[in-house]
Formats: structure tokens, C-alpha cells, sequence
């Protein structure tokens, strides 16, 4: 029986016997056989050989241009399959001008000085420029499982500290502070500078415990004594990380509040019996989608698209408490351009670390699966830091007001 060979037909408009790609760059040889531009040709190479995998949030609908042809790597490279022998070995020589491999040169540039990463590190691309390079911990050892086998005990001890610190910050309540006590704070001084806020974070508000089942509809108070119970919970979630100077720390908690607020709110919510009643808090109230149960209108949308793009999503991944324990670290850390060179650098390798840590958790907890099931999943988690991102634009309200800072 003879196999059949399969002719993808080429997306690219071929005229007499000139090449020409849809991103506006003239083929000067051939890639694979076929004919390919010098600007896509490295992003194949490289997609086919260290087996990327990219997703699309706009299910395949990009347009794809030369002047932002990274927007999404998933419709460029879909644009690139034009012949299904994509991978054949690097030893065969190349004919190309020395013009060419230049242009592949300053492509690898770019999107490394993107990523922050070595060529070794797999990256899942969500359709954007936020990205989060990833180690595989299996990556770089097949031929030693003796070496797989230490680096996933190494990655399981990590992710069992993390969890217990992690249970240990949201039990961490004092017994005595009932949840609607008032703060401890002066009423002629409850306006505090940020500097006094972030070392004696406990003036901010009251340790009460953490409660997220929604026994009761919020009133205003009930939703600023939830961000200020959380501006708690991140501060305690900084302590580990030590090594960051103290002016990072500050930059890092008022750039990352947001996300972390509604990480955290997001999956407690999204663990409850009916999610679709609204945002729940963690002082045992929520803020309902009903309009007519609203203490204030919700004018921006925000609950809505909290629910919609945020707790569902979270709720149709399932996540347990390591994953969220990870999830919370990297929505500190990541994106963080206005922390120094060495907070920066810091912040990426924390990225990087947490990240091996959830890859590693995902293999253990879905043994059953494959990487082609369990990959989509994984990716799907990066696209909750695009909905962090967006949700926070939508504060129209002053974050200072609400946590009794007056410098925010």
C-alpha cells in the first residue's frame, strides 16, 4: 500500500514565478523545499524544532502583518504551513547568501530579547506579547532518568512548601477580630502614608478570617474591608521573597495589587456551589450580578466581566490549590518593568522557577494524559494574567481611598 502524500495548498499569493509572503517580504530561497521569506523563515525553524505550541484567543482570526507579524505566532505559523515535510535535519547544508542567515540572526535576537529565555526554554505563546517562559523538567534529560526523576523530586518538594505556606497565609487569622470589627487605627489617623502602610500592613486592616462563601450580599464597607484584607494576604505573600530591595517590593506591590486581588478572588469564587451568583469576598459577603441587588451600580461592567472572563474560565480549568499557589506568585512577578535591573532579573527567575513547578505539578496530576491534552490546558492558564491585565484597567475607582492610603 502506497502512502499518500497530503498537498497543503499555499496561503501566499504566487505570481509568474516570483514569491511573494502576505507579510509584504520577497523570497530571495527556500525553506524546506519550499520557498519561504527571510523573516519567517528562523520563527518556522525554530517553531517546528523545539515543537511550540501556540494558541490563538481570537480562534484563528488574526491578521497577520510584517510590522506586527509576533501579535500571534499561532496565525503566523499557521500562515507558514505550506508543506508538510517541515522537519528535516539541520545538518543539511544550506545554499542561502550570508543576507539570509542575518535576517534569521536578528530574528532570534528579537524574540529572545522578548522572552528573556535561552533557546533551550519552550515557550507557549497566548496570542500576545505577554509571555512566560517555561522549562520542561523533563526537557534537556531523556537520555538520564535517573536526572528526570531528581529534578521532578526537586520540583514536588517545592511545590509542597509552597502549598503549605499558602494554607498557611489564608488560615492565618486572629481569633479574636471578628470580621466586621473596626480597624485598630485611630479614625483622626486612618489616612497613612504608603511607606508606614507596607511595613505595618496590619494598620491597613484587621487579620480576620478568610471566608469566601457568599452568606450575604456586600454593602461599600464590606468591599473595601475585602481589598484591604487582601493588601494583607499579598504583603504576607512577599515575605519569602526577600531579596528583592524594599523600593522593588513597594513599585512591585502597587504595579501587581490588582492582579493578585482578582486572581485570588476570582478562584475562591469559582470554587463555590453557584458561581454565577456573583464576586464573592473574603469577609463571607458578594457583590451579586442581579442589578436590582446592587448596593452601587456596577456602571463599568466589571462583575460581569469578572465572572465571565474570569471565574468561569477558572472554573472549567479546575485549578487546585498548588496551581493557584503558583498562579499567585507569577501574577506578583511577571511584567514588571518599572522594578530595577536586579528586581527585573529577580522577577524572572521567579517566574521561571514558579513556572517549572506548575509544568511539573500538571505532569504528576493528569499521569493518564498526554502532552497534546495536557499542553492546551497549560496554555489556557497563561491566558488568565490577559484577563488580570484587562480587569485592572477597568478600576476607574482611587485604590488610595479604599485602602486608606493617601499617597497611593
Amino acid at each position: 500500500m502506497t502512502e499518500q502524500k497530503r498537498v497543503f495548498p499555499s496561503p501566499f499569493p504566487v505570481s509568474g514565478g516570483h514569491f511573494e509572503c502576505e507579510q509584504r517580504e520577497a523570497a530571495y530561497g527556500k525553506h524546506y523545499g519550499i520557498n519561504a521569506c527571510n523573516g519567517c523563515k528562523g520563527f518556522f525553524r525554530r517553531s517546528i524544532w523545539n515543537n511550540r505550541q501556540y494558541l490563538c484567543r481570537f480562534r484563528g482570526t488574526c491578521i497577520i502583518a510584517k510590522e506586527h507579524r509576533n501579535v500571534c505566532r499561532a496565525c503566523r505559523l499557521k500562515q507558514c504551513f505550506v508543506n508538510p515535510r517541515a522537519v528535516q535535519s539541520e545538518r543539511e547544508k544550506s545554499n542561502g547568501s550570508g543576507s539570509n542567515g542575518c535576517a534569521e540572526i536578528e530574528e532570534d535576537v528579537e524574540e529572545l530579547s522578548r522572552s528573556g529565555s535561552p533557546p533551550e526554554v519552550s515557550c507557549i505563546s497566548t496570542g500576545s506579547q505577554t509571555e512566560i517562559g517555561f522549562q520542561s523538567p523533563t526537557n534537556g534529560s531523556k537520555n538520564s532518568p535517573a536526572k528526570s526523576s531528581e529534578m521532578q523530586l526537586f520540583y514536588e518538594r517545592k511545590a509542597s512548601k509552597l502549598l503549605a505556606y499558602h494554607r498557611q497565609i489564608m488560615d492565618n487569622a486572629d481569633l479574636f477580630v471578628k470580621p466586621d470589627s473596626p480597624l485598630v487605627v485611630p479614625s483622626e489617623v486612618r489616612q497613612v502614608p504608603f511607606l508606614l502602610a507596607f511595613d505595618e500592613y496590619y494598620k491597613i486592616s484587621n487579620c480576620t478570617r478568610i471566608n469566601y462563601q457568599p452568606e450575604s450580599i456586600a454593602n461599600l464597607r464590606d468591599m473595601d474591608l475585602d481589598w484591604r484584607r487582601c493588601f494583607v494576604l499579598m504583603r504576607e505573600w512577599l515575605e519569602p521573597f526577600q531579596k528583592l530591595s524594599r523600593e522593588d517590593q513597594m513599585r512591585l506591590v502597587k504595579d501587581r495589587f490588582h492582579h493578585y486581588h482578582w486572581l485570588i478572588t476570582g478562584y475562591y469564587t469559582s470554587r463555590i456551589e453557584n458561581p454565577d451568583v456573583g464576586v464573592c469576598y473574603c469577609n463571607g459577603t458578594y457583590f451579586p450580578r442581579s442589578p436590582l441587588k446592587q448596593c452601587v451600580p456596577d456602571e463599568t461592567g466589571m462583575i460581569e466581566k469578572t465572572v465571565n472572563e474570569l471565574v468561569t474560565p477558572l472554573r472549567q480549568l479546575c485549578l487546585d490549590e498548588t496551581e493557584i499557589s503558583c498562579l499567585l506568585v507569577i501574577s506578583m512577578f511577571y511584567e514588571n518593568s518599572n522594578l530595577s535591573i536586579e528586581g527585573q532579573n529577580l522577577s524572572k527567575e521567579v517566574c521561571a522557577e514558579h513556572m517549572n513547578i506548575l509544568y511539573n505539578h500538571n505532569q504528576a496530576r493528569f499521569t493518564s494524559q498526554n502532552m497534546a491534552e495536557m499542553t492546551p490546558r497549560f496554555s489556557y492558564m497563561l491566558l488568565i494574567f490577559m484577563t488580570l491585565n484587562n480587569l485592572s484597567k477597568l478600576m476607574v475607582s482611587q485604590l488610595g481611598d479604599v485602602l486608606l492610603i493617601h499617597d497611593w
